[in-house]
């Protein structure tokens, strides 16, 4: 199971496990159900795209089923540009 949160409304995102390659179009918050995995098996769920003006950051994206469900966490953030402009350094000595 996935949970978003903290998406920006009229946005959308895409995940993909880089396991398998699947991937799957996120466009609002709360809970979205992935493909199920067979007990033993790898997974790896990484934000492919993110929405625009926002970053998506996931929690626990990565492991072993083991005989539970997995719950992977998201929450995207609003992205900032920051400018940062250095003068007057001198001559360095």
């Amino acid at each position: 199971k996935v949970n978003v949160s903290g998406l920006d409304a009229g946005k959308n995102f895409t995940i993909k496990d880089n396991t398998s390659g699947n991937t799957k179009t996120i466009s609002s918050n709360g809970a979205y159900t992935l493909e199920q995995l067979k007990n033993g098996s790898s997974y790896n769920v990484v934000v492919e795209t993110n929405p625009d003006g926002q970053v998506c950051e996931v929690s626990n994206g990565s492991g072993t089923v083991s005989g539970a469900d997995v719950t992977i966490n998201i929450a995207c953030y609003k992205a900032y540009k920051i400018n940062i402009s250095i003068s007057n350094l001198g001559s360095g000595k």
